[in-house]
């Protein structure tokens, strides 16, 4: 994780959501910075990630992967995607 660092996530941020959209879904958190997220748990099948930047600056790249479990827990098909802002 490399974003634009401000007070409050207010320049570039990652947002992540447990749901299906972000009007509904619970926010499990809004990152910004070097520091790396903790690990989340989504309570159904729907997450929501959103990527938000002012343009001001053009720093480094986000990357997320996820591992799907099934109702008992075992990891089902393990997946993963990344972004990078700039050129």
């Amino acid at each position: 994780m490399e974003l634009e660092e401000t007070g409050n996530c207010v320049a570039d941020s990652v947002s992540v959501f447990d749901g299906a959209d972000t009007t509904t879904g619970r926010l499990l958190g809004k990152f910004c910075g070097d520091e790396l997220p903790h690990n989340m748990t989504s309570t159904g099948h729907y997450v929501v990630v959103t990527f938000r930047s002012n343009h001001k600056r053009n720093v480094g790249a986000f990357a997320l992967s996820w591992t799907a479990r099934d109702a008992h827990g075992t990891d089902d098909d393990a997946t993963g995607m990344s972004a990078r802002s700039g050129p």
